[in-house]
C-alpha cells in the first residue's frame, strides 16, 4: 500500500540518488533507494548466517550422485519433470 512522506533532503542529494538509480523523477529514485537498501539489509543478515547453517556434507553428496545416474531425458524435453526437477548448473557428464 503506497504511502506519502516527507523527507529532508538536499538539492544534491536528491540529484545523487536519481543518478545512482537511474531514476527520472525524485519519487522513483528514492523508492527505489529505500527498496535496494532493505534487500542489501537482507543480504547482510543471510551473509552472517554463514557459519550458522546445518549442512551434512554426506547428504549433499549422495543425492549429487543419485542425480548423476539418472538417464538423460529425451531431445526436447517433451517427457516428464526431469529437467525441471534438476538443480541449475549441475549437468551430467
Amino acid at each position: 500500500m503506497p504511502m506519502n512522506l516527507t523527507l529532508d533532503l538536499t538539492e544534491p542529494e536528491l540529484l545523487e540518488l536519481r543518478q545512482r538509480t537511474n531514476a527520472t523523477d525524485t519519487a522513483g529514485a528514492v523508492a527505489r533507494a529505500a527498496r535496494e537498501f532493505l534487500q542489501t539489509c537482507r543480504l547482510r543478515e543471510l551473509t552472517s548466517m554463514g557459519g550458522q547453517l546445518d549442512y551434512d556434507e554426506n547428504a549433499y553428496r549422495e543425492l549429487d550422485a543419485a542425480e548423476l545416474e539418472q538417464p538423460p531425458s529425451p531431445p526436447g524435453g517433451q517427457e516428464g519433470s526431469e529437467d525441471r526437477n534438476r538443480p541449475i548448473g549441475r549437468h551430467p557428464v
